[in-house]
């Protein structure tokens, strides 16, 4: 279920009845399925260890992707210690993937907030 709420009553001692409403949503979940979507077509594979290492965790509000390659950040700026990679093994790859995919994903949400009923 994409968004669920539930009311939580407690008694106090005056017997006074409290309301708390916690909606809950599966955005950051989508968010992360719709972006290892896009970035792993284009995150560059020698061996796909890179490709491999992505980790992801969805917690409350946010998302949270990372990569735990040590040469990640490297590969994402295109190059380091003043070497500029220009030679990728995979077409279609290459630095930047991480940015690249982050902007294709954040294009694409309006339509699935709209999808899943959030917004007309």
């Amino acid at each position: 279920m994409f968004i669920s709420a539930k009311a939580y009553f407690s008694n106090k001692i005056d017997y006074n009845k409290t309301v708390l409403i916690r909606a809950e949503t599966a955005l950051p979940q989508e968010f992360i399925r719709i972006y290892k979507k896009n970035v792993v077509a284009i995150t560059p594979k020698k061996t796909g260890a890179l490709r491999r290492s992505i980790i992801t965790q969805a917690s409350g509000n946010q998302a949270n992707i990372s990569w735990r390659s040590r040469y990640a950040r490297a590969q994402n700026e295109g190059g380091h210690n003043g070497a500029v990679y220009r030679n990728y093994t995979t077409p279609g790859t290459g630095a930047h993937f991480a940015n690249i995919a982050y902007k294709k994903t954040m294009a694409q949400m309006p339509a699935v907030v709209r999808e899943l009923g959030l917004t007309k």
